[in-house]
């Protein structure tokens, strides 16, 4: 039995924490002689509480607020590199692999990639990085970029990616094992037909600049003036000091062309029941998105999708068959675009219907969990077998 140790710097539900959930859950119900999971977080939240439904156990090192809470438009990793209490972290965190006799560290995104994996280079035991991010200068602080890239081909024992587009945004070397895991789902047995009544247009994720909100209110605006009684709900929360964002989201959703027809519904765990209650889903990224998960469950869930042409999406999305690829640049353009695309698929229920369930086919044969959870074990055995035969 392999003791396996992860490590997350949040116990927030944002997407990368929702997908390692799933990860999770699905080994150790799949595999529980073979790994023996104990899982860290940097703070308490509902990544604990899921987790622990499941008997996966955790344990909680609090890391100090300013290097926790800090967002990676705002140098999140910047600051680890600079703050001494960062350094005394990592020193904790070591004592920790080494005393809890783990043989493989795996890393859930940035921060922890950083501190868990320096961490467990110290106490001499390998470790893998799950990259969830664009390590690119237009979704990471400029310096940081060269900095992370030469990290992540020296640190990690192997790196995996949640799309081809994020492994190629890390420049590795050939001999570095990688391996592309996909954020896989795990969708409904059944899923529920559109809801009756006037459409209901619906957009998922943390409500953050990048991710486009603001583009998916303008486009809103543009569609009520076709189809008036169209509904539009914002389906996520503001997790990382993003509330002066949200505010403005409520004032734009307030002016008289989208008045009454906006519904900010917060952050919802009953992902599949808020898909339901949608006819049309709608991605709007501003920047490319590293994968998209929310764009895949929403396939899952069969319902049409439209999103924007950029990153990991184009992975998922088969334009013209299961869903409507838009393309990137100035936002006053994408907001017309996908206007267009809203109205265009709420009047043809053919084709909206069509590419749903296409869709749905997609997802349960490229992104279910299942095929996540192999490609994971295959890194993990050739991490493990290259440590061995050393």
């Amino acid at each position: 039995m392999t003791r396996l140790l992860v490590v997350s710097h949040t116990a927030k539900l944002g997407g990368g924490e929702i997908a390692l959930a799933n990860l999770l859950t699905h080994l150790h119900q799949a595999d529980d002689d073979r790994f023996k999971p104990e899982v860290v977080v940097f703070e308490d939240g509902p990544l604990v509480d899921r987790l622990g439904s499941v008997g996966i156990p955790t344990t909680l090192m609090p890391l100090g607020e300013q290097i926790r809470a800090a967002s990676k438009d705002a140098t999140g990793i910047r600051s680890i590199g600079k703050l001494p209490a960062a350094m005394k972290f990592v020193g904790r965190l070591k004592r920790h692999i080494r005393q809890s006799g783990a043989e493989l560290v795996y890393c859930n995104s940035l921060k922890a990639d950083v501190l868990g994996g320096v961490a467990a280079r110290l106490a001499g035991v390998p470790c893998i990085w799950h990259v969830r991010d664009r390590v690119e200068p237009d979704y990471l602080p400029a310096k940081v970029v060269p900095v992370f890239r030469k990290l992540a081909a020296w640190v990690p024992a192997g790196v995996a990616a949640n799309s081809e587009h994020t492994l190629a945004t890390l420049h590795l070397p050939r001999e570095k094992p990688t391996q592309v895991i996909y954020s896989g789902v795990v969708p409904p047995a059944e899923v529920a037909d559109e809801p009756d009544g006037p459409p209901v247009i619906g957009l998922v994720g943390r409500l953050a600049p990048w991710k486009g909100q603001h583009v998916f209110l303008e486009a809103a605006a543009r569609v009520r003036a076709d189809i008036p009684d169209a509904r539009f709900r914002l389906i996520g929360s503001a997790l990382f000091g993003e509330d002066d964002y949200e505010r403005r989201l409520r004032d734009r959703a307030e002016r008289p062309d989208l008045s009454g027809a906006v519904e900010f519904s917060g952050f919802r765990d009953d992902i599949w029941s808020a898909l339901a209650e949608l006819n049309l889903v709608v991605h709007a990224s501003v920047t490319p998105e590293p994968f998209g998960q929310v764009v895949v469950e929403a396939m899952a869930a069969r319902r049409a999708v439209i999103a924007t042409d950029g990153g990991g999406v184009r992975e998922t999305v088969v334009d013209g068959q299961t869903g409507v690829l838009i393309a990137m640049g100035d936002e006053d353009r994408m907001a017309e675009s996908m206007a267009r695309q809203i109205v265009r698929l709420l009047r043809d229920d053919d084709l909206r219907h069509r590419m749903a369930a296409a869709g749905r086919d997609r997802a349960l044969s490229t992104f279910h969990i299942s095929q996540t959870s192999q490609t994971c074990l295959t890194l993990i055995d050739e991490v493990l077998s290259r440590r061995a035969r050393r």
